[in-house]
């Protein structure tokens, strides 16, 4: 059965979540005059956008508050779940008793959209490489959206775009774990590392999510495959797409490298075209971000875009908030927040962005049921301080049995912090852990640390 179809006025499409995601397909689907019905965990009155919801009930939309019912199920033909929900909850053994398909947003916009589709996926640098790619597209000249995880769902650009545009797509594997027939034309896992044994049985299990993205793809269609990578390189790809190869050489004698800083790429021909040499100097910051600008190249590298013109977009690229974001020099000691870092492998690419025993890092939060222990050499190295807060800054203070101190929250992390560093030290918020037994989000968490050095600065002006 073609799924598309169940898109019509004579359906009901069940949303399970009520985010910004939920709303955003609610939305789409109201303006098709399809009807919908909305169930939410949260009571009516703690929803954030208002408007929203009332534009929605005032067009017919049917809402279900505190829970999700066995009645919703029996209601609807289709359901498009919200990422951040999870399925052992009742409901979906009633949708699934019932046959109900349940689908991500990502896969109900891309039955919609006409341009091209460029979908990134991995562990860690998803949010980087994908701006990255929309930032040259748009320099170059594209019609170019950026979606998906970063923040703006798909079926938001639907509306705007056309049969000449292009959408980057950073995809979480929560995302990819509820596609059906969703197929981009270039894709890229970055990475696999520990992340989300919260909800993923083991690794394997994590790494089959990712891996959903490319098995709907086709000759017509190009895989980029990271070398470096252990757990990508000793993967088969068996599909027929073309293949393209980052740190190897594909069949052609072709293929994208870093070597140290250097980002260049070998042609059948024998020819190297570098497009960074190691000695230059551009804002984003660590050799991590090398190799998303590699990712990004070998991606979008059959749009013909001249080196010069790639360049000058990545010099005229500004690193994204919350990733290794300088924000203050005070006592010519740099304050550092890299909230997004949310697994031990991000923490490690920060810790290796800075020279040994001149961090004072605050780590800790929600446990994700992740291994630090392989840290626990870089952390001896690099740091001379630890401040735990959260759930997990007392395990960890525990583990690596450093300088450390277990303070709790991050108002008291940046207090001793600023008691404790000297000149030349770098204070860095890289926790290793989400953010949501203190804060609503890492963004949210990342805003608080800005504050609060921002009010250290204002008073030692």
């Amino acid at each position: 059965m073609d799924l598309k179809t169940l898109v019509t006025p004579r359906n009901t499409i069940g949303i399970i979540g009520f985010a910004r995601t939920g709303i955003a397909t609610a939305q789409f689907l109201t303006n098709r005059g399809v009807k919908v019905y909305v169930t939410e965990q949260k009571k009516r009155d703690e929803i954030v956008d208002v408007d929203s919801l009332i534009s929605l009930e005032a067009h017919g939309v049917k809402f279900e508050w505190e829970g999700h019912s066995p009645y919703f199920a029996e209601s609807v033909d289709m359901v498009v779940i919200s990422p951040g929900v999870s399925k052992d909850q009742p409901v979906f053994s009633f949708l699934d008793a019932r046959k109900v398909p349940i689908i991500s947003e990502i896969e109900l916009a891309s039955w919609f959209f006409k341009g091209k589709i460029i979908a990134v996926t991995g562990s860690n640098g998803k949010s980087t490489t994908v701006s990255l790619i929309h930032h040259i597209l748009k320099y170059a000249g594209f019609d170019s959206y950026l979606a998906g995880n970063i923040g703006t769902p798909f079926v938001s650009v639907l509306d705007k775009s056309s049969n000449k545009s292009y959408v980057t797509l950073e995809l979480s594997s929560f995302q990819l774990d509820d596609i059906k027939y969703f197929k981009p034309n270039s894709a890229i896992i970055l990475n696999i590392t520990e992340d989300h044994l919260d909800r993923y049985v083991n690794i394997d299990d994590y790494k089959k999510s990712k891996f959903r993205i490319f098995e709907n793809m086709n000759s017509n269609d190009r895989i980029v495959i990271n070398c470096a990578d252990p757990i990508i390189a000793s993967s088969e790809i068996t599909n027929s797409s073309e293949k393209i190869y980052i740190n190897k050489l594909n069949k052609e004698g072709s293929g994208f490298f870093l070597e140290g800083m250097k980002i260049s790429k070998k042609t059948g021909v024998g020819e190297e075209i570098v497009l960074l040499d190691a000695k230059d100097s551009i804002s984003l910051l660590g050799p991590h971000n090398r190799f998303n600008i590699l990712a990004s190249w070998a991606l979008i590298d059959n749009l013909n875009i001249p080196i010069k013109v790639l360049r000058e977009s990545i010099n005229t690229f500004s690193p994204l908030p919350h990733r290794l974001q300088t924000i203050a020099e005070i006592n010519k000691v740099k304050y550092i927040n890299d909230s997004k870092a949310t697994n031990p492998a991000s923490m490690e690419v920060a810790l290796k962005s800075f020279k040994d025993n001149s961090i004072i890092l605050i780590a800790g939060g929600y446990d994700k049921h992740n291994d630090f222990s392989c840290l626990t050499d870089l952390v001896s190295n690099k740091c001379k301080f630890i401040l735990g807060i959260g759930k997990l800054g007392k395990d960890l203070v525990d583990l690596w049995n450093k300088n450390s101190e277990y303070v709790k929250t991050l108002q008291k992390a940046i207090i001793k912090a600023f008691e404790i560093a000297q000149p030349g030290d770098n204070v860095l918020l890289s926790p290793g852990c989400a953010s949501f037994d203190q804060f609503n989000n890492f963004e949210h968490r990342g805003q608080v640390f800005v504050d609060l050095v921002k009010e250290i600065e204002e008073r030692n002006a």
